[in-house]
């Protein structure tokens, strides 16, 4: 379910995400704050207008659509991914829906650990906050890998649909 005026398929207002308890309405709070927090750090987002929430799992991962007041030339819409991963941020133009996002995220971080590992180039991938060394290689290969495992085949295009 979209609102008026959102370019994509798949997210929800907040309060429509269903959420089965209060300690997992607090995990996902902690996601939102995050994704927030993540964007307004960056000088190119002066506010944030509306925030759409396409998939969610508390204290793992968020996916969040944002809209933005930019900074020109910055997007309007973003994709935020958040949670025990590094955060990103993606423009919208060929990630139609939260599961293409958490795809694209997981390539996007794919990229990055082949560059760490390899000695690559980081300024030709999405930067990370973290020191580009094998362990940390490791480390997010893992969380990739438990994405593209655990969560990826059971993200939904509509998140009313997704089990409680």
């Amino acid at each position: 379910m979209s609102g008026p005026l959102v370019p994509v398929d798949g997210v929800v207002e907040l309060d429509a995400y269903p959420l089965p308890d209060a300690e997992e309405r607090a995990l996902f709070d902690e996601l939102r704050a995050e994704a927030c927090a993540f964007l307004r750090s960056h000088h190119w987002c002066r506010g944030i207008r509306r925030e759409l929430v396409g998939y969610a799992v508390g204290g793992v991962i968020g996916v969040f659509l944002m809209q933005l007041e930019p900074s020109p030339p910055a997007d309007e819409w973003l994709w935020v991914v958040v949670g025990d991963v590094p955060s990103v941020y993606m423009v919208i133009d060929d990630i139609r829906d939260p599961c293409a996002a958490l795809e694209a995220y997981c390539e996007l971080m794919e990229h990055w650990i082949d560059a760490a590992r390899t000695g690559g180039d980081l300024s030709k991938v999405f930067p990370v906050a973290a020191a580009p060394t094998a362990e940390h290689a490791d480390m997010l290969e893992r969380r990739i890998a438990m994405i593209r495992e655990s969560l990826l085949p059971d993200c939904r295009c509509d998140p009313a649909e997704a089990d409680a």
